[in-house]
This record gives C-alpha cells, sequence and structure tokens, in this order.
C-alpha cells in the first residue's frame, strides 16, 4: 500500500501546522478516486488555515508591542 506511506510521510511533515485529519482525508479522498470526499476535506481544510491566520497574526502584534515596550 504505496499510498499509506505517501500519507504518513505527509502527516509526519504537517503534523504540527495543519489539521491534520482534514489533509489525510482530501488526500485519501483524492488518491481512492473519491473526488467528492477530496473536495469536502479541501474546503474544511482551506477554512480552517484560514481561521488560524488571525491568530498568527495577533501574535505577531503582540510580540512587536512587547519588543518596543522600554
Amino acid at each position: 500500500m504505496e499510498h499509506q506511506r505517501i500519507f504518513s510521510a505527509i502527516l509526519d511533515f504537517g503534523a504540527e501546522l495543519i489539521p491534520v485529519s482534514s489533509l489525510y482525508y482530501m488526500l485519501y479522498g483524492f488518491v481512492t478516486g473519491s473526488n467528492t470526499l477530496g473536495r469536502e476535506s479541501a474546503a474544511k481544510l482551506f477554512i480552517t488555515c484560514l481561521a488560524i491566520v488571525p491568530g498568527f497574526m495577533v501574535v505577531e502584534a503582540v510580540n512587536r508591542f512587547i519588543r518596543r515596550a522600554p
């Protein structure tokens, strides 16, 4: 099962930064030919990642504010 090794490698690389289950099901859906599952999981992954971005922006703004404080 070559596709399982590919999924494992991708999940090991991105497990800390992105929602793993959505990524797994997106890739699984596209590799197995279930385009509906792949598209639904891709949409969920995209929305979740867009929701994470403001958190990074807030942390960056706080860090800049703290660094400029006397």
